[in-house]
């Protein structure tokens, strides 16, 4: 019994220690945004483009926006990356139970975080059904983009202890796609299920996403 005892404490002491993959992934986000920048200064330098946006001058070339486009994904990227590292500083890394559902069920997730969170509203407690939508191969190629297949969203009293239980109750529909991977060969055709969990609190708001399996 007091092995027993022995193996759930280092269980739950391991599930606990478990790195944020916030800040696991920032290093790799870093460098795909210093990219991203890096790319938006060489294209101009390299095609020797006028900075002209004026679509009426004649120096204006479109290649020009190429760079803007680079650029704007880099801003996203870091801006992203750095809420994630400041959010998973401040509120730890939340977890989530049960994080899998059936479709034609009930499915009562509970996050819990390590402290309490002083927020100034209520917990909104967002489910979504997303699937990767393209077109054409990938090594061709294809653009794509997410289609947002089923979406509900319940509210938690600000009173709630976050390091108690943030609770929420979802159907989910009969007819809801399932959890799968992309179609052969491609990125495309994949079907995820997102809980997202946001609370207003002062400063850099709370916000987790959590994947959940439904089957």
């Amino acid at each position: 019994m007091a092995a027993r005892r022995k193996d759930h404490r280092t269980n739950v002491a391991q599930t606990e220690e478990k790195p944020d993959p916030r800040v696991v992934n920032a290093s790799s986000d870093y460098i795909f945004s210093a990219v991203m920048f890096l790319i938006a200064v060489l294209v101009p330098w390299y095609f020797e483009l006028p900075l002209v946006f004026d679509i009426y001058s004649p120096d204006f070339n479109p290649l020009i926006f190429v760079p803007v486009v680079f650029a704007g994904v880099g801003v996203v990227m870091l801006t992203r990356t750095v809420l994630g590292v400041v959010r998973a500083g401040k509120f730890g890394n939340a977890t989530l139970s049960p994080t899998a559902a059936r479709r034609g069920e009930i499915f009562r997730p509970v996050m819990l975080t390590k402290v309490d969170i002083d927020t100034t509203g209520d917990f909104v407690l967002t489910l979504r059904c997303i699937r990767r939508a393209g077109g054409g191969d990938e090594y061709e190629g294809g653009s794509s983009s997410d289609k947002v297949l089923w979406k509900h969203a319940e509210i938690c009293p600000a009173a709630t202890r976050s390091r108690i239980g943030v609770a929420a109750v979802f159907q989910i529909p009969h007819d809801a796609q399932p959890t799968r991977g992309p179609d052969k060969g491609t990125n495309y055709g994949n079907v995820r299920w997102v809980l997202t969990v946001t609370a207003p609190v002062r400063g850099v708001n709370f916000r987790q996403d959590f994947n959940v399996t439904v089957r």
